[in-house]
């Protein structure tokens, strides 16, 4: 069974032997980089057994997979499993702002940014309608400033110029090739990001900051 979703193909291995269960099957996530299919995740059942023959079928979406069993040891009449996952790790803490809510840090897209395709796109939300940038730096922290928390420590790296909010969302795309040299992105570099917004209808320092979120870049 195979499943394609932009440049993200699910392939199944029914045979595959996992942990010592023969037939016990798998699921391989490939993402295309701009020169070559690249395997970046491996899926099995989280109760496998032998003769499952887990990729019997088997979908992907944006962030998500769902793969089915033809058996299954506790019951002999097969199972679904439903998988999740997310472009980079989230840490740290979003204080809460103007809005109500914590700005959530994402990177819409496939699973691994690559620097071939040079398509990263940060977005924080909710956030108010106001301006502000993108950092990152090499190092994680949680320290208290403004009304929230820093989430990168050590040197930083701004994304210049700022950037509006609008519908309380605040985005940008991220060129790799306008990065100095010390804050270099490149192929096989992680890199922590972080959002920073003015916020005057807080009513306190005027200022805040959402989650961090780490990166690892593929080629």
């Amino acid at each position: 069974a195979v499943s394609l979703f932009g440049d993200r193909v699910l392939i199944a291995a029914r045979e595959d032997a996992n942990d010592g269960y023969h037939d016990s099957g798998s699921a391989y996530l490939f993402e295309w980089n701009g020169v070559e299919w690249v395997q970046v995740l491996k899926f099995h059942a989280c109760d496998e057994h032998n003769f499952d023959h887990f990729g019997a079928a088997l979908a992907l979406g944006e962030g998500r997979a769902v793969v089915s069993t033809i058996g299954d040891f506790d019951h002999a009449r097969g199972a679904v499993y439903a998988f999740t996952f997310e472009r980079g790790t989230s840490y740290c803490t979003a204080a809460t702002n103007s809005t109500g809510s914590g700005a959530e840090l994402s990177a819409p897209g496939n699973f691994a940014p690559s620097i071939a395709a040079n398509e990263l796109v940060l977005r924080a939300e909710p956030v108010p309608n106001e301006p502000g940038i993108f950092f990152y730096g090499a190092l994680q922290t949680s320290e208290p400033f403004g009304d929230g928390y820093r989430c990168i420590g050590g040197g930083i790296f701004r994304i210049l110029p700022a950037t509006f909010a609008t519908a309380n969302v605040l985005e940008r795309a991220i060129d790799y090739a306008s990065r100095p040299a010390a804050g270099a992105i490149t192929a096989g570099a992680t890199w922590s990001f972080q959002a920073w917004y003015r916020d005057p209808d807080a009513g306190n320092s005027g200022y805040n900051l959402s989650n961090g979120l780490e990166i690892t870049f593929v080629p």
